[in-house]
């Protein structure tokens, strides 16, 4: 066989510390029977080479390869289920789903245990990439799923779904003492008492959790991370459809859509006494049976400074039952509710929710968009006056308020939940400075107005694909670049630029725009690089588009050619 696991060459001790008292006492003395000196006595331990053990070829379960697996050892699992349920203890491991977690599952229905535990009094790291873990059982503790109560564990690529703990936390996932990251999983259908896909020292990016249930946390619990994340279609019975937690977990860039709670938090439930930063979240057509359908954030004692930012962050279309108060005053449709020390937001998008802010010190909004209906936005501050500014507010703006617009933001599909901003928004470099990446004023709401898109359609040439990069605000008599890098060195290059887009077949690539004007040959660089510098001409209007693309003779690409990615450059 051409397997590591069975060739005798590769094996090795498993011993990778110390030889034991009993062979360093026979060493010394063979070396004073040789009259030399103990001091030279030199007792050399040959480490133990990682071995690849293949399941079930060398073994027929994958606990058998984990209980006979060394340090750093590999287990790769082929296509298949198996009925396990799986204990790492503190083995030091990686565990690979030969292709992947649609095809390979560990399933422990029946079992009564969890599908995976990683306990023990030593301190192992282990990595399971590729699997489904399906089926598990936490009957009087946390973790259906995973469970991990020590040493480190990390789960890649995997699906944990339809495992359950009912009389305890994390249905899908749960770490105590130890801890869990996940990376590009899928937590799915799972149940517990508190955090049904997953509760605890935990940390999840880029990944779905989806159709959970709790009687708290149906989504999450009292986790520590949940960054790039989809959180959808999970339910609690009481607080926190989405996620419910008692300190301020980091929530960058995740989605919390239709997640139900039957009390508050439909889609965050989180209650602290330290500040809370929401970034770059999106909080969408979560409900709430009490209040706060899209989040219900409060602190536990106002008076140490506590803060409340939210930034950059979408909350549209959620809903809440109860008017009840805790704290401040709560409307029916709640998107948030919270009482802080201080309470700022900046670059968000509010639609079809109402928005009730209450705050001991400041409480303050700025460069945002609140739209769908009139008198969406509730503020009110004990020590000093609130403040709207620099907002598009549908409605009459509240008193005080400093350059707050009256205007339909124009939004680019709202009923498929695209907020971002049509060409002429009133709120596209409504901010004035020059703020925004391609150099222009600064835009309101949660979603910055790109005026230059990557279409892709690239073909590799020698160096591989070209890259063809513009940027500029495309206002009248704004300056701009356009560079082309990654080309072949002292080439001939064409510019091509279009009124439309074609995507036609061409020299074994696609000619995206169509050629209504070619500005010429131009030669590369020895770096294989063309930079291009212009001024946008004044009169183009609104909405005016240019389509892209740079084709550059390389003998090295399929018929001769090689092609840039396509741009598509639009007017605000």
């Amino acid at each position: 066989m051409n397997r590591t696991a069975n060739d005798p060459s590769r094996r090795a001790p498993k011993s990778t510390t110390a030889a034991s008292p009993a062979v360093l006492a026979l060493g010394v003395a063979l070396t004073l029977l040789s009259g030399a000196s103990p001091a030279a006595a030199e007792v050399t331990v040959m480490p133990s080479q990682p071995i690849t053990w293949y399941v079930p070829d060398d073994l027929p379960t994958i606990q058998a390869a984990i209980d006979t697996s060394g340090r750093d050892d590999l287990i790769v699992v082929r296509a298949g289920s198996y009925a396990e349920a799986l204990t790492l203890g503190g083995h030091t491991v990686t565990i690979v789903g030969e292709e992947g977690a649609e095809a390979t599952i560990v399933d422990a229905s029946g079992l009564a245990q969890p599908v995976l535990s990683f306990e023990g009094s030593v301190q192992g790291v282990a990595r399971v990439v590729g699997l489904t873990l399906q089926g598990g059982e936490a009957v009087s503790s946390g973790g259906g799923g995973v469970r991990a109560t020590s040493g480190e564990l990390t789960l890649e690529e995997c699906v944990v779904r339809d495992c359950k703990a009912l009389s305890g936390n994390g249905g899908g996932v749960w770490a105590s003492g130890g801890s869990v990251r996940l990376e590009h999983c899928e937590v799915s259908a799972n149940q517990a008492g508190s955090g049904g896909g997953a509760m605890g020292n935990v940390r999840l990016v880029g990944c779905q959790v989806l159709g959970n249930q709790a009687d708290q946390g149906g989504g999450l619990g009292f986790i520590v991370e949940a960054s790039d994340c989809l959180v959808a279609g999970n339910t609690a019975l009481m607080n926190g459809g989405g996620l419910i937690a008692i300190s301020a977990p980091a929530l960058t860039g995740s989605t919390f859509r239709d997640n139900v709670a039957g009390l508050d938090g439909g889609g965050l439930w989180v209650s602290t006494s330290g500040s809370i930063h929401v970034v770059g979240v999106r909080l969408e057509s979560n409900l709430a049976g009490g209040q706060g359908g899209g989040a219900f954030l409060s602190c536990a004692n106002i008076d140490f400074g506590q803060l409340l930012e939210l930034r950059d962050s979408l909350v549209a279309g959620n809903q809440a039952g109860d008017p009840g108060t805790t704290g401040l005053l709560a409307r029916q449709d709640l998107g948030l509710t919270t009482p802080f020390s201080g309470i700022h937001v900046s670059h968000c998008t509010f639609v079809d929710n109402t928005i009730d802010l209450s705050a001991k010190g400041t409480c303050q909004v700025s460069s945002s968009i609140a739209w769908g209906q009139d008198d969406m936005l509730a503020l009110s501050s004990s020590t000093y006056s609130p403040l709207i500014q620099s907002s598009d507010v549908q409605g009459s703006p509240m008193a005080g308020s400093v350059g707050v617009i009256d205007a339909d933001p124009l939004f680019v599909d709202p009923q498929a939940g695209d907020y971002n901003l049509q060409p002429g928004s009133p709120c596209i470099n409504a901010l004035g400075g020059s703020g925004d990446p391609d150099g222009s004023g600064g835009d309101m709401g949660a979603f910055t107005y790109h005026p230059w898109v990557d279409l892709g359609s690239d073909l590799a040439g020698s160096l591989g694909a070209p890259v063809l990069f513009g940027n500029g605000a495309l206002t009248d008599g704004s300056p701009g670049v356009l560079e082309l890098t990654g080309a072949a060195p002292l080439a001939d290059s064409f510019l091509v630029l279009g009124l439309s887009a074609i995507e036609m077949p061409f020299q074994l690539g696609v000619l995206f725009p169509s050629p209504d004007l070619l500005p010429g040959l131009v030669v590369t660089d020895s770096q294989g690089a063309v930079p291009l510098t212009f001024t946008w001409p004044g009169g183009m209007g609104s909405g005016f588009t240019i389509w892209i693309q740079t084709w550059v003779r390389d003998p090295s690409a399929p018929a001769g050619w090689a092609a840039s990615n396509a741009l598509r450059a639009t007017t605000p």
